[in-house]
Parts: C-alpha cells; sequence; structure tokens
C-alpha cells in the first residue's frame, strides 16, 4: 500500500506493524523487487509467520510545490527526513504497531543500517524475516557440494574405464549423502540431484543443457497461465540442471569431504 504522510503512517501502524520503504519518485526498482518478492511467497508461509498483521507500504518522496489552485503543498521531504530520521534512499524501515497521534516515531521504529546495493537485497531480505516472522520469495534451493560434484561429473564426458568408474562414485557419492533427507525442500532436492545423475548415464553427458532448454521454453510459453508454484517448480529443476551445465570449482573444504565418501563408496564397493 502508499502511504504519502505523518497521518497515513500513523494510521496504518495503529493497530498493524508497518515494513516501509522509502525511495525517491523516479527511483522504483528496489519497491518493485520487493513487491515481486511478497507476490510470489507461499500463501502458507505468508498464513502461518508470525507477521500476518504486517502491512508492506511505500512512500515516495515529493518536494513542496503550488498545485492547480496555486495552493502551496509541503511535500513530505521534511517529514521523512526529520520525524523518520532517513537521509538517504532507498530505506527501510519496521514500525512496530500501537502508534496513536501522540506517539513518538523514535519510540517504535526500526531502521534497515546495511546496504541498499541494488545488485544485493539479500540483507535486507534478512532484516525484513527478522522483523516480521517469513521469509519473501520462493525459493529456489542449490547444494554447493552437489553442484561442484555435478561439474567433476559432467568433465569426464561420455566415459568409459576408469573415468566411467569415477563417475559411479560421483553418483554414489550423492546417493549416499541424501539417504537420511526427509525434511523438505532437502528431501526433494536430493531426488532432483539423484535423477539428474542417473538421466545423464541413460541419455548422455549433454541431458542437462537439453533439458534446461526444453523447460525455459516451456517455462516461457506458459508464463501467462502458469501458476507461482509451478513456475517455481521449473526454476528450481532448471537451477539444479545447471549445475551440470555451468562447471564451479571445487573448493578445498568440498574437495576434503568429497574424498572422505569417495572412501566410504570405495569401500563399500568391494
Amino acid at each position: 500500500m502508499e502511504v504519502k504522510e505523518d497521518y497515513d503512517l500513523r494510521n496504518s501502524a495503529r493497530d498493524n506493524n508497518v515494513m516501509l520503504i522509502v525511495t525517491e519518485s523516479d527511483n522504483k526498482e528496489e519497491r518493485e523487487k520487493l513487491c515481486k518478492k511478497l507476490e510470489l511467497t507461499p500463501d502458507e508461509r505468508l498464513m502461518n509467520g508470525k507477521g500476518t498483521n504486517t502491512v508492506f507500504a511505500y512512500l515516495e518522496i515529493t518536494d513542496g510545490k503550488e498545485d492547480y489552485e496555486g495552493v502551496w503543498q509541503e511535500g513530505n521531504r521534511n517529514f521523512v527526513k526529520n520525524s523518520l530520521g532517513l537521509k538517504s534512499y532507498p530505506s527501510f524501515v519496521y514500525l512496530k504497531s500501537g502508534m496513536d497521534g501522540f506517539s513518538k516515531y523514535s519510540d517504535h521504529i526500526t531502521p534497515y543500517t546495511g546496504s541498499t546495493d541494488s545488485l544485493d537485497m539479500s540483507n535486507v531480505e534478512k532484516f525484513i524475516e527478522k522483523k516480521v516472522g517469513f521469509r519473501l520469495g520462493n525459493d529456489v534451493y542449490n547444494i554447493v557440494f552437489f553442484d561442484t560434484l555435478a561439474s567433476r561429473f559432467v568433465s569426464y564426458g561420455d566415459a568409459t574405464g576408469i573415468d566411467l568408474f569415477k563417475q559411479r562414485l560421483l553418483q554414489g557419492l550423492v546417493r549416499v549423502s541424501t539417504l537420511f533427507s526427509f525434511k523438505e525442500p532437502f528431501r526433494t532436492i536430493g531426488n532432483l540431484y539423484n535423477r539428474a545423475f542417473t538421466m545423464s548415464f541413460d541419455h548422455g553427458i549433454d541431458y542437462a543443457e537439453k533439458q534446461i532448454a526444453k523447460l525455459q521454453k516451456r517455462l516461457e510459453n506458459n508464463k501467462n497461465t502458469i501458476t507461482a508454484d509451478k513456475s517455481h517448480e521449473f526454476q528450481q529443476k532448471i537451477a539444479i540442471l545447471k549445475s551440470f551445465s555451468e562447471p564451479k570449482e571445487l573448493t578445498a573444504e568440498v574437495r576434503e569431504t568429497r574424498n572422505v565418501l569417495y572412501t566410504m563408496c570405495i569401500k563399500s564397493y568391494y
């Protein structure tokens, strides 16, 4: 919702907590990102979160000017600066409910003090989650360890001999690592990684790349009719398949874990 001035904000924060983004009128990028994230947040997460009484709101800064009848309208820049204490934009603030006409903003407001770099909103989202009680967005997960094993798997190509044996060991590492993944979303993610390895054996090492193209085409063709949950399902599959087509370097930590699991698999193999 939009708030324009002191009265609007006090009224919103009377019975609800308010997560407010303040921007210049010509800079809507961060607000649009936030709205998109909120739109894609699963309903059950919103309903079950602690922040079901939180209003998401925005305020665009306006300067004083004459209206069409020649009457001077003050604008809200001074209110933003003096009452809310904000001096740079975009700014994010959280207002605790319980305000009335006599309340001090300083008693209700918690400003976000980190970076608002438009390339990385992750810390803003952590701030929001901490305050409202639920994560924004419909998350797409990757497991770095599995991604790096997938990259190594693909590096052997359509292998034979010792390289084929190494590929089988990599597949075994993922299988062993997901045996006890019973909680969601990790159970589903583990199943998707295991399926990608199996299908790559059955249909060739370029299976993932071909499948990504098919999924992206289907997603594009149905973007106006597909549900948010189905869109997320496509995006999750694409994210995992990309680990087979976009190589990642193994870190020292991943390499050490891989070696331990290699040993476990070799012992069980023999």
